[in-house]
């Protein structure tokens, strides 16, 4: 499912990209998902694809809140250094703070990969099961939150916005950033997961980290590499949530 969302969500990107440029060498040059959709579909498409932009928005931003929060133990804090950096005026300031937010993103998923290698081969290596647990109705529920968080994670393309800000002639361009954009992805979600899933199996939680910890809070890792990917993580989400 990982391999078949990143093919489906890449084509599906890519064929967005070439209806945009279609529509731009047209006279019809849109900058928004919900203009794009009122273009092709019509008024009431937009006003639907405009809602959900904004659902998406609010529960993106409300969650990188929370999950920041509980990377630094204090929401408070994670907030209002979201509400200081978003006065940042457009979306191309945002720049260098995309550049550092890629960096982040391969140190952080490297270093956390990297110590679920470390302790599947250390001596505190949990005993690792890699059945299916839990009731046939909790399976089903499970594959399907599965499924919805393996979308989210190839879903949250802002092509219109960032085709916008492409020096003409664009053809090729996006194609060339798209093939980057997935390289990352893929190289950092892959090697987490796979990682993550051989050293702690079923057990694996959705927060990485605790697994790195006993339930008496001392560290099966060496310190440094709970702390700094942690560190890693509040910054990155901070630059995520910019964007979002």
């Amino acid at each position: 499912m990982l391999v078949l969302g990143a093919l489906v969500t890449f084509y599906a990107y890519n064929v967005l990209s070439v209806v945009i440029e279609e529509l731009a060498n047209s006279g019809r040059r849109h900058l928004r998902f919900r203009d794009l959709a009122e273009d092709i579909l019509g008024k009431w498409f937009g006003r639907g694809v405009g809602l959900i932009q904004l659902l998406v928005c609010v529960g993106a931003t409300v969650a990188l809140t929370l999950l920041g929060g509980s990377s630094m133990k204090f929401i408070i804090i994670c907030g209002v250094a979201l509400i200081l950096t978003g006065q940042l005026p457009s979306f191309h300031s945002l720049r260098y703070i995309d550049l550092l937010s890629l960096i982040l993103t391969l140190l952080y998923s490297f270093l956390v990969a990297g110590a679920s290698i470390y302790l599947g081969h250390s001596d505190k290596a949990p005993t690792r099961d890699y059945s299916l647990s839990g009731s046939d109705t909790q399976k089903v529920f499970g594959a399907f939150n599965s499924l919805a968080i393996i979308a989210t994670g190839y879903g949250n393309g802002i092509i219109p916005e960032i085709q916008g800000t492409l020096a003409p002639p664009v053809t090729g361009k996006m194609f060339k950033g798209l093939v980057v954009a997935y390289a990352v992805v893929c190289s950092t979600y892959f090697s987490v997961a796979i990682s993550g899933y051989w050293a702690f199996g079923n057990l694996a939680s959705g927060n990485i980290f605790s697994n790195f910890q006993r339930p008496d809070g001392t560290s099966l890792v060496p310190d440094w590499l709970i702390v700094v990917p942690n560190i890693l993580v509040i910054i990155q989400l901070i630059a995520v949530s910019l964007v979002s």
